[in-house]
């Protein structure tokens, strides 16, 4: 339930940036941590189809990393305002 929730608003959120379905799902296994080959295999897809899919999510944030994608969705408090867990950045 949670984080049916978290995706609607993450989808929401990102809705502006024209993301396809199959992008919003990766993007979101990102969020929760999960590494390419995890992803994968949840999706039933191979490896190398998750980092063409990452590399089209770069370019619609126009970022060159994942850690720059959740930077800036991160700024959108929006998105997590009713449950969030801060992570200190030493």
């Amino acid at each position: 339930m949670w984080n049916e929730l978290k995706f609607k608003k993450l989808a929401k959120y990102v809705d502006s940036i024209n993301l396809t379905k199959r992008e919003m799902e990766i993007l979101f296994y990102i969020f929760k941590g999960y590494k390419n080959n995890q992803i994968a295999n949840i999706l039933h897809i191979k490896k190398n189809t998750v980092k063409n899919h990452i590399y089209h999510i770069y370019k619609k944030f126009n970022a060159k990393n994942k850690i720059e994608i959740m930077f800036r969705i991160l700024g959108n408090r929006d998105i997590f305002k009713d449950k969030i867990d801060y992570v200190k950045i030493i």
